[in-house]
């Protein structure tokens, strides 16, 4: 692939998600897309970028130096952000090759990963390994730089995930790859999905778009002859099934008082 001209031996791609990763690194996400920490030279490089004041940024990025610790007296929160040894610093990577551009394939099925995984931007070297002139770089989405400079974001706990996690996206990206022709409706649900990043998430408008993906996936136009096919009747009733097939389970005491599974869907639902 060519960048204004010039020949890219590699791509570095800056994960802008605020995390803490567990486990042995690097890890292969999927076949020549390797996720690891930053190298010095990568951080100084991811820090002239999400420095630059014509991104708008008012109270800057997210501390990918520091921990966030709560302090509470009486009504009040303090947050503090503690240094890091520089061993400890969140600045990841996902890096390949220039002539394995799957990127946008990549950031829809890494939607499916337990925790946030948004891309910041990419920065294009000459050479492979990231070495080499840096020939050209692409500027991080909006949504991007609304999420990761907004305070009621930057001070929250940063997500934790084990790198054994980040290996299974192998899994999803394969199945991905084998949808059949009949399932395409499960590529453009999961691209639907993936759009949903650009939606605030205070927008009431998110959980009417959530629940057309759903719906999407798992119903079918109701059959006038039974009287029991109603979308509701099947979205209450096939996600309490497919519920007992997630790798993941879902607690719902956490958000609701005790009621039937079922009650809790319809309720959602209407």
């Amino acid at each position: 692939m060519a960048v204004g001209g010039f020949r890219i031996g590699s791509c570095l791609t800056f994960v802008a998600s605020h995390l803490i990763v567990r486990g042995g690194l690097p890890v292969e996400m999927i076949p020549g897309y390797f996720f690891r920490p930053a190298r010095d030279s990568e951080v100084a490089r991811i820090k002239q970028v999400i420095d630059q004041p014509f991104l708008g940024i008012a109270g800057g990025w997210v501390n990918y130096e520091t921990t966030v610790r709560a302090e509470t007296q009486g009504p009040a929160t303090t947050f503090h952000q503690d240094p890091l040894p520089r061993e400890q610093w969140k600045y990841w990577v996902v890096a390949f090759d220039g002539n394995k551009l799957l990127m946008h394939e990549f950031e829809q099925v890494a939607c499916l990963l337990q925790v946030d995984f948004d891309i910041g931007f990419s920065l294009y070297f000459r050479d492979p390994d990231q070495q080499g002139d840096q020939v050209g770089w692409s500027m991080p989405g909006t949504h991007i730089v609304e999420k990761y400079t907004n305070p009621q974001f930057t001070y929250r706990p940063a997500q934790e995930i084990e790198s054994d996690s980040l290996a299974s996206l192998r899994q999803l990206w394969d199945l991905y790859g084998a949808l059949p022709t009949q399932h395409v409706f499960v590529k453009s649900a999961l691209g639907n999905f993936y759009d949903l990043k650009r939606v605030p998430p205070s927008s009431g408008l998110l959980v009417v778009d959530l629940f057309s993906i759903i719906e999407s996936l798992i119903t079918h136009p109701p059959r006038q002859a039974e009287s029991l096919d109603s979308i509701n009747h099947q979205v209450k009733n096939k996600l309490v099934l497919l519920r007992k097939r997630y790798a993941t389970s879902v607690a719902h005491s956490a958000y609701f008082q005790p009621a039937p599974e079922k009650q809790i869907w319809k309720k959602l639902y209407e």
